[in-house]
């Protein structure tokens, strides 16, 4: 029994990726609003009821390339030097958005060109910011040996960096041969003063 649940939880991420794959190659090509559900699941060699046993649309496929990013913000966080001020600790727990690499990579831009289309998948993705902003905001709590509820200073502190990840995340679409940190880096100095010009 256990090997043939094991089978099948395989089969099922082998077909959960050739939806993706599938997804993001139309998306790339045709923008999201031109590529449908049909179109996506023809190229996945399954049928769209198929597709809508993993996915219930083609914005919660595009969002499920973020589930597994909003995590490493917290965990960064919780690894830092208890030493380390606040600011950079927070800085630095962006640090795994910057090494992207791979497909991940190509998911995380593709996700933020796709997002300037979309009024819902945009909607969707500022539905994930706020989870994990609530969730470093429970973290930095913890660091900071505060109560959440009484205390609103976690909340502000998670409030400007999921920003600051925000703000960076839309210029490196804007301007792809730019580098993430760049963009986060300058938008930390807020801490120091005003921006430079670039």
């Amino acid at each position: 029994m256990a090997v043939n649940e094991g089978a099948r939880a395989i089969g099922k991420r082998a077909v959960s990726k050739q939806i993706s794959e599938a997804g993001r190659e139309l998306f790339e090509r045709f923008g999201f609003e031109a590529t449908s559900v049909d179109e996506i699941a023809l190229l996945a060699g399954i049928s769209p009821r198929t597709f809508y046993r993993y996915f219930s649309s083609k914005e919660e496929l595009v969002l499920s390339w973020l589930d597994d990013l909003g995590p490493v913000v917290r965990r960064r966080l919780i690894e830092r030097p208890a030493s380390e001020p606040m600011l950079e600790a927070l800085r630095r727990c962006l640090d795994p958005f910057s090494s992207l690499t791979g497909q991940q990579k190509r998911e995380f831009d593709l996700v933020a060109r796709l997002s300037q289309e979309s009024p819902s998948l945009h909607s969707g993705i500022l539905q994930h910011w706020e989870y994990w902003e609530h969730d470093l905001s429970l973290a930095i709590g913890i660091r900071m040996n505060v109560d959440t509820t009484q205390d609103d200073r976690p909340s502000f502190y998670a409030a400007f960096t999921m920003a600051g990840l925000r703000a960076a995340w839309r210029r490196r679409a804007l301007i792809p041969r730019t580098k993430l940190a760049t963009h986060l880096d300058r938008y930390f100095l807020l801490r120091s003063g005003p921006i430079p010009a670039q």
